[in-house]
């Protein structure tokens, strides 16, 4: 923990990452998730591929919340909902940069 933020690295250690071009375009960026919009920044840092799908952050959030990351509505950094049926798309394919701030909030049922 960083000042009050968790870091999380994900994808190939550094010992097996090769400098080629091919590689370069698929260079790490950093993802926050923060759950809801109330005080403090209890967000946590993730360092993935342009590659990495989506999904694979989601499972990463929840584990380390204790929760389910299906019962919340995850908002990209212009406020539009990333639904369940898009979390196996790649960070670039969802349009996701470095430093990218995804907002999870409790997702409500009914009226």
């Amino acid at each position: 923990r960083i000042g009050g933020q968790t870091r999380v690295r994900m994808g190939d250690s550094k010992a097996n990452v090769k400098k080629d071009p091919e590689q370069q375009q698929d260079a790490q960026i950093q993802i926050r998730v923060k759950y809801g919009t109330e005080g403090g920044d209890d967000a946590i840092t993730f360092k993935v591929k342009r590659s990495t799908k989506f999904s694979k952050v989601m499972d990463a959030w929840g584990k380390n919340k204790n929760v389910d990351p299906n019962m919340f509505r995850m908002l990209d950094p212009e406020g539009q909902r990333i639904g369940v049926n898009r979390w196996e798309e790649t960070m670039e394919q969802l349009g996701l940069e470095d430093g990218d701030m995804i907002e999870a909030m409790n997702d409500q049922v009914g009226g």
